[in-house]
């Protein structure tokens, strides 16, 4: 009878690190995401600062996709278009675009920080529950 008390608890004790392993898994595709957006925010500051520098008539090389870039030129630093979310983009300066980019950049690295805090606990409960696992494992052979 105490056997398969073990076998029971070995299966929840398993079945507890699965789920913590999808939830691990889960966390690492969503701060890859976030790793992904403040590539992003870091290119579009870095551009506008290049561009607060710039004089108006200036060209630009800008990337249109799939590796493609055209030349254009700057005919206005005072009307920048910033995706303000939910499909909605309003006109700023520079400094407002700016403004509202950095503003996002931090707010991803808060939740970055967040995700990998979140994501370093579920991994070690997850460490801890495979030594629990190796411990019982142990006790079974002992036992027979």
């Amino acid at each position: 009878m105490a056997m398969n008390i073990d076998k029971e608890k070995v299966q929840e004790v398993i079945a507890r690190l699965r789920q913590l392993q999808a939830q691990a898994e889960s966390y690492s595709h969503q701060i890859g995401s976030v790793q992904a957006s403040l590539s992003d925010h870091e290119k579009a500051l870095l551009t506008l600062n290049a561009i607060e520098s710039m004089e108006e008539g200036g060209e630009l090389l800008v990337a249109i996709g799939a590796g493609a870039e055209i030349y254009a030129t700057l005919s206005s630093k005072d009307r920048i278009v910033v995706g303000l979310g939910g499909g909605v983009s309003a006109e700023k300066d520079i400094k407002g675009a700016i403004a509202i980019i950095t503003k996002r950049q931090e707010d991803l690295s808060v939740s970055h920080k967040r995700l990998t805090e979140i994501l370093v606990g579920v991994e070690a409960e997850a460490q801890k529950i495979e030594q629990s696992l190796q411990a019982i494992s142990m006790q079974m052979e002992q036992q027979g």
